[in-house]
């Protein structure tokens, strides 16, 4: 993800991961300060559609992919036999 100019992001402030469920996987890209702001992308796109406008000076940005965009993959569904 590339970061603005004037706004350094280190490597304590920086934070890629995934929330997990039987179900599925939303990767989430966060970048530190506070306060924090959720940045959901439109329903065509993923969460990189917001990689122009990071880091925002002041907030800790989270950029969640929703489910079935981006990485996050929906798993097939088990059912008992």
């Amino acid at each position: 993800m590339p970061a603005a100019a004037n706004t350094p992001i280190t490597a304590s402030c920086r934070d890629d991961g995934g929330v997990s469920s039987r179900a599925m996987t939303l990767p989430y890209d966060v970048l530190c300060a506070v306060p924090t702001v959720v940045l959901l992308h439109a329903g065509v796109a993923d969460r990189s559609m917001w990689w122009d406008v990071l880091p925002l000076a002041g907030f800790r940005a989270i950029e969640p992919d929703l489910a079935g965009f981006g990485e996050a993959v929906i798993r097939p569904r088990q059912f008992p036999a």
